[in-house]
């Protein structure tokens, strides 16, 4: 059992009224099984709010992630869901749903300089808490 479904198992038999799922309850271990449980659940909601990626994170990414980066027009920034489509030593390219253009490299040293990922949608105000390195 994963670790989200366990949270998930034991907020289930939590949410029971008359309490006869507590004995199915991955938690059910004394009288501090809510305080575990909620400990828990309380770290995997932490884990979903949007941070910053590594690099070596987005290169190993396997699923969509907030791509966010410097236009060529000027200096405003463009941002949406992308998927790694592959990488070498230099550079990174992604597959971006923009209406532009399908595909985008990027080189991986101007990382977090010209480009960064997330690992979902930041509110404009996380973007603007965490500056850029270029």
């Amino acid at each position: 059992m994963t670790e989200h479904e366990k949270v998930i198992k034991g907020l289930e038999c939590c949410h029971q009224i008359n309490q006869t799922e507590c004995f199915r309850c991955p938690y059910a271990r004394g009288n501090g099984c809510t305080y575990a449980l909620m400990g828990d659940v309380l770290a995997l909601l932490k884990a979903q709010e949007p941070r910053l990626m590594s690099l070596q994170e987005v290169l190993v990414s396997s699923g969509a992630i907030w791509l966010e980066f410097e236009a060529e027009e000027g200096g405003y920034y463009r941002y949406g869901y992308a998927f790694v489509s592959c990488a070498n030593e230099h550079m990174v390219e992604f597959i971006v749903r923009d209406g532009y253009r399908p595909l985008i490299q990027f080189p991986r040293a101007d990382y977090l300089q010209y480009w960064r990922c997330w690992t979902t949608q930041p509110t404009q105000e996380q973007r603007e808490m965490v500056k850029w390195d270029g």
